[in-house]
């Protein structure tokens, strides 16, 4: 069993487990965040004692890195940065006096190389920016800009978690019912609820506070391709749903999908800068076949004098 896999096992908690670790508050996320850091520390003591195995030989040498960007060898393995050094990326003015920040090549140590499988590297990141590009040069530019967040009023995460609790103390629901969102979410752009899918590329991130959400770039079929203004207003639109006919979506979107409250609590949000609206809102509404940018077309609105302008 693996560091890690023991991790996962200590956090799911088993039914009727009165576990004292899931009920820690702030010392349990801590604990997620420690346990987190401990099993990436395995992974790098992996890589560097199998070097050989992932061929680290094979990439460019850190030695002759730092000669070619030396200019003036002052003694033995002593060697001034250029101007701009790639190894720490700090720039120094050509009129400054140079710095005696001196690198000893010979006192260089053993070079690990981080590879395009360890999550987060820069091989990883370089690795997955190549295949989407290769994704968009074989099918084409993306189609839809699909965002989605998390909740932590989710009925299914508030279900699980007990009283006493909020979602901020159970990092491991939260992450599992997102995941099974994610999957839902998939699942159905694959079925075609935006058009025929020919490809998608997804990152999730997590937000500062512990949410995730997740960025989906999807490429549509040619024939399902939104071209026109009335196709773009039935992807996305900025009306609110009719309460009577849809209560339950009315519901979820004025509840989810509307910055408020307005009034009294105007100069805490961030679309207003001393008590005036900035940021181009309210945008007026635009009829017609019009579209203010080619990357940003835009949706048809309603206002009316309700709350914040909308009813």
């Amino acid at each position: 069993m693996s560091f890690r896999e023991h991790v996962a096992y200590r956090l799911y908690q088993k039914c009727d487990d009165q576990s004292v670790l899931h009920h820690g508050g702030r010392l349990f996320q801590q604990y997620c965040v420690d346990q987190r850091a401990k099993c990436e520390q395995e992974q790098l003591r992996w890589v560097a004692a199998h070097q050989s195995e992932i061929r680290a030989d094979l990439y460019s040498g850190l030695n002759d890195s730092l000669m070619s960007e030396s200019t003036t060898v002052l003694d033995e393995g002593e060697a001034l940065l250029s101007e701009y050094n790639r190894s720490t990326r700090a720039l120094q003015h050509p009129d400054q006096p140079r710095q005696r920040d001196n690198h000893f090549l010979n006192q260089i140590g053993k070079r690990v190389i981080l590879p395009s499988s360890h999550s987060g590297g820069p091989r990883s990141m370089y690795k997955s920016y190549q295949d989407s590009m290769t994704i968009v040069r074989e099918y084409g530019k993306p189609d839809a800009l699909v965002t989605m967040t998390c909740s932590p009023t989710w009925e299914e995460i508030m279900e699980k978690i007990p009283n006493g609790q909020t979602a901020q103390d159970r990092p491991d629901i939260v992450a599992r019912v997102w995941q099974l969102k994610l999957g839902a979410e998939l699942e159905d752009l694959e079925e075609g609820v935006l058009g025929r899918v020919r490809a998608r590329i997804y990152v999730v991130e997590f937000q500062k506070r512990g949410l995730p959400h997740a960025h989906i770039l999807v490429i549509l079929a040619e024939e399902d391709k939104p071209r026109t203004r009335q196709i773009i207003d039935k992807i996305v639109s900025a009306e609110l749903p009719d309460k009577e006919k849809n209560p339950q979506l009315y519901e979820t979107v004025t509840a989810c999908m509307i910055h408020g409250p307005c009034g009294g609590c105007i100069s805490q949000r961030g679309l207003y800068e001393r008590r005036e609206v900035h940021k181009g809102f309210p945008k007026d509404p635009i009829g017609g076949d019009k579209r203010e940018c080619r990357w940003v077309p835009s949706v048809q609105t309603k206002t009316s004098s309700g709350r914040g302008g909308f009813d």
